[in-house]
């Protein structure tokens, strides 16, 4: 057996009934996942066997990459015409002569033990004489050693003219030199096998699993599996199993992390690969797993610099990126693995044989590995001291684990000093929890007992995590007034002389509120002081995250984005953990997709949830959702809808931020641009019901989704109120939403009131999709065809296809039945408006509703003019991948060609752009 193939007892998948059954991940499931993640790439390497003038393929990749499985799917499909030899030697044997060809050296009669050529003839005549007059296929596993005889055996076969060969090794140096020259050659195909991109996971899950697949599940299972196919397919195994991934209205969605037992698929495959090392290098690996990371110097201490120098020569242990004085495992996976196959006695002893060598501090040690060894010594048994216990829980905070901070409070004893600080870590649990009237409840509990222990600063503290929660409940924002007026009289008692750190607690207190609430104009020269106030720079840079949202609300759209970009660098420098950086990050992603930036906005949000690590399952459902609300917004519903379902799904679990509401008004409108009314009208439905208090944003947008879903479907008080909306929003400053507003009045009315609003409010905005809107609504008051097909072009720009439709059929309108002049106007306008919105009455074609989401988006680049390698960049997958879908495309629509597809054949709904 390969390294691929050892160590994996099973795995569980979903039958055609809806309970899950247990299938073996032996080589039949193994076939399955790699068929379906590289059918082209199976097609083509045969092709190439087969092609006389090659002598066949090399298909190189890392350990996990499945290249075994790939190997054995090949020579099952080439069964049927080929007398297929499969080579693998173990180590103990690949020092012996002959050792691939072990099995036809026993077919010889009259072998002797010294090994020569009239052996090789022998052999050679074996492996003919059994092909039977077919062409053989040798399949060469197992490298890098294969001995000098072997080889020769092979090459004899492969230039005697019927013999192909397929050879499955990790890297080219681990191929004889004879075979290497096959490649120079180019007498040898090539293939490497890279790790999994994102997109290639998450089509591989739904084709495995059979359904959708939410974006957080996908996002888990990428990090920890670090794009390994044989590990993904042993982590879904584990998760099935602990009904941790399971079906919610048809999609795939995690419900909780994982905590792996013993006896699990990845333990098993982590233990056959460290299984041949030495117990010293065996022994540090675990202790490694235990604590995730460990500072350089430590490690040192630890283990020695010899025995580190080794695991990291070996691919085990690598330094951090960004953290070069702290190390951890390569993969993930390793470690999760690793501590899986431990026992409570075995930690123990390793906890033992820690301490014994090494002096542990936790307040030096990172927040990862304070988490760790937290859990390393519940783990082990052992009582956590309760400095330890404190630390853990804040770093669990910090990690976005908060059920995991508040099990480590409860274990804190009573009458210790920092248990009066032991509220603050519960409340801000609940608070990512959701549960805002819980964690408001946990600190006024507590109130009377602690607050008249605490010093100033720490009192404002206090009092800024009693607003934080009183902002998300109905009657909140005039209890945090009452709230903080009261803290500032009270801290004028604890410190008569004033305490500016306590005084810019409050102030931030108060400033969050109002933005919150969507009182932007309030704050926002105040938070331009503070953000240019370099005494306090914690201060400053909160000042600076909260202004962020501020600029993105008021129609400085681009300044909120440059600002945004600043302060990370800013705050790292200065080694400041920032308490308002939520709102940065989430007014770099309004002011991205509010300007018309949504591929940098997408490109934002993967960032995001590549850098969350452990927080993704918390966080992922909503950074889902604003990558569908993205589309929405860019005119591209059909993408849309099936992201803010898979959204949606990891919302009923997880409603992070009280986001829920959002994520059914959103898909109320994307399914009614898609032309689904029964879907629509049922999350319109599902969005009135909600009752969860949100912040004003998110409100604000799905107020917006909500009146132009209720202004589709014919309500006639929905067109009156987003005018009203818009207007209101101009008054008191709020610009950007203003647009948004009006933009929506624009599509679903269309008026020349609608066109002057629009241009009032595009006109306070920043960004390249405010200049376009004033240039549309400027090219209606005016009559003119030409800036109408200017801001056409914009939108095409952008990327924005509702946009330039609506452009470009105003243009139309204008240029028809005028001067001779406007004729190629028209004509100009005409061919975008077909290409958007193609002939329906003589199409003989079916539309592309019945194409995939991943073809339509295919697709839809095509018709932006998009080369199939820009297309593969852009999705993060092959060229041969793009081809395929396009493929599937031509069919689908009884077309022969690309340009047909660009001419305007591909039929899509209305798209609708705010």
């Amino acid at each position: 057996m390969t390294d691929e193939e050892d160590g994996v007892q099973g795995f569980l998948l979903p039958d055609k009934r809806p309970e899950l059954v247990r299938r073996s991940l032996g080589s039949g499931e193994r076939h399955r996942w790699v068929t379906s993640l590289r059918a082209e790439l199976i097609k083509e390497i045969i092709e190439q066997i087969r092609a006389p003038g090659l002598l066949g393929a090399a298909v190189l990749g890392p350990r996990g990459s499945c290249k075994t499985t790939l190997a054995i799917n090949i020579g099952q499909r080439l069964a049927e015409t080929h007398h297929v030899v499969r080579l693998h030697a173990t180590e103990a044997q690949n020092s012996e002569p002959f050792s691939y060809f072990a099995l036809q050296v026993a077919m010889l009669p009259d072998y002797a033990e010294e090994p020569s050529e009239k052996v090789v003839h022998a052999l050679v005549d074996v492996i003919t004489r059994n092909a039977g007059g077919d062409p053989t296929l040798i399949i060469v596993d197992g490298l890098p050693v294969i001995d000098m005889w072997s080889t020769a055996v092979l090459m004899r076969l492969l230039l005697g003219g019927s013999t192909k060969i397929l050879v499955v090794a990790e890297n080219l140096v681990d191929m004889p030199e004879d075979l290497k020259w096959l490649l120079k050659d180019r007498r040898l195909a090539q293939h490497r096998l890279g790790l999994l991109s994102r997109a290639e996971c998450s089509d591989l899950l739904e084709q495995v699993l059979e359904a959708p697949v939410s974006g957080t599940a996908v996002a888990i299972l990428l990090r920890i599996c670090a794009g390994n196919l044989l590990v993904l397919q042993a982590l879904v195994n584990d998760y099935m199993q602990q009904k941790v991934l399971r079906q919610h209205d048809g999609i795939w969605m995690l419900s909780e992390p994982l905590e792996l037992g013993p006896q699990s698929t990845l333990g098993d495959l982590v233990e056959s690969w460290v299984a041949p090392e030495s117990q010293e290098v065996r022994r540090a690996l675990e202790m490694v797993a235990l604590l995730q990371e460990v500072s350089l110097s430590m490690a040192t201490m630890m283990f020695g610099a010899d025995l580190l120098a080794l695991m990291e020569e070996e691919g085990f242990l690598t330094f951090l990126p960004q953290r070069r004085e702290v190390i951890s495992f390569v993969d993930p996976y390793m470690a999760l693995g690793i501590r899986s196959n431990l026992s409570k006695g075995t930690k123990a002893a390793r906890l033992a044989e820690l301490t014994a060598n090494v002096t542990i501090d936790p307040r030096s040690m990172s927040s990862r590995a304070v988490l760790a060894l937290a859990e390393w010594l519940e783990a082990a048994g052992l009582p956590n001291e309760p400095e330890l216990l404190f630390l853990a829980g804040q770093a669990a905070l910090e990690h976005f684990e908060p059920e995991k901070a508040l099990a480590y409070c409860a274990l804190m004893p009573h009458d210790h000093a920092l248990s009066r600080t032991v509220p603050q870590v519960r409340s801000r649990a609940y608070l990512l929890l959701g549960d805002f009237a819980r964690a408001l409840e946990i600190l006024q509990e507590h109130e009377a007992a602690t607050v008249q222990e605490l010093e100033a600063g720490s009192f404002a503290v206090w009092t800024a995590d009693m607003a934080k929660a009183l902002m998300w409940l109905p009657d909140g924002y005039s209890r945090v007034t009452g709230l903080l007026n009261r803290a500032a009289a009270k801290i004028e008692l604890l410190a008569p002389g004033g305490c500016e750190a306590a005084e810019a607690y409050l102030k931030l207190a108060r400033y969050e509120n109002e933005v919150h609430h969507g009182n932007v104009s309030r704050v926002s020269s105040e938070l331009e002081k503070g953000r240019d106030q370099g005494v306090h720079s914690e201060y400053a840079l909160n000042c600076a995250s909260l202004l962020t949202m501020v600029l993105a609300t008021t129609g400085h759209e681009s300044e909120a984005v440059q600002l945004s970009r600043d302060i990370p660098a800013k705050a790292e420098r200065q080694q400041i953990t920032l308490s308002m950086a939520d709102w940065r990050i989430r007014a770099r992603i309004f002011a991205l997709g509010w300007s018309g930036q949504w591929k940098e906005c997408e490109a934002e949000l993967e960032g995001i949830e590549r850098a969350s690590q452990g927080s993704t399952l918390l966080y992922g459902s909503n950074i889902e959702l604003m990558r569908g609300i993205i589309y929405l917004q860019a005119g591209q519903s059909s993408l849309a809808v099936p992201i803010l379902r898979k959204s949606l799904a990891q919302l009923e679990v997880w409603n992070f931020w009280h986001s829920r509401a959002l994520a059914y008004s959103a898909l109320a409108l994307a399914c009614a641009e898609v032309d689904e009314p029964g879907q629509s009208k049922k999350y319109l439905a599902m969005a009135h019901a909600e009752e969860a208090e949100t912040d004003w944003f998110g409100r604000s947008l799905a107020e917006c989704f909500q009146l132009q879903t209720q202004a589709m479907a014919k309500d006639p008080r929905a067109l009156p109120a987003i005018v009203q909306r818009a207007e209101m929003d101009l008054e008191i400053g709020r610009y950007t939403t203003a647009a948004g507003f009006a933009f929506a009045a624009v599509v679903q009315g269309g008026s020349a009131e609608h066109y002057e609003l629009l241009e009032r409010a595009s006109q306070k905005c920043q960004g390249p999709l405010a200049s376009s809107r004033t240039l549309l609504a400027k090219a209606r008051r005016i009559h003119s065809p030409q800036l109408a097909l200017e801001a056409a072009n914009m939108a095409h720009q952008l990327g924005l296809p509702a946009l330039e439709l609506l452009s470009s059929q105003e243009a139309l309108a204008m240029a028809q039945g005028r001067t001779k002049e406007h004729l190629q106007l028209a004509r100009n306008a005409r061919q975008r408006v077909n290409v958007l919105l193609p002939n329906h009455s003589d199409s003989k074609h079916r539309p592309a509703s019945s194409l995939t989401p991943r073809e339509t988006q295919v697709a839809q680049f095509a018709v932006q003019g998009k080369s199939n390698r820009q297309i593969a960049e852009e999705l993060e997958v092959s060229v041969r991948t793009v081809e395929g879908h396009l493929y599937q495309v031509f069919a689908k629509l009884n077309i022969i060609s690309r340009a047909e597809l660009e001419r305007g054949i591909l039929r899509e709904p209305a798209w609708i752009i705010r």
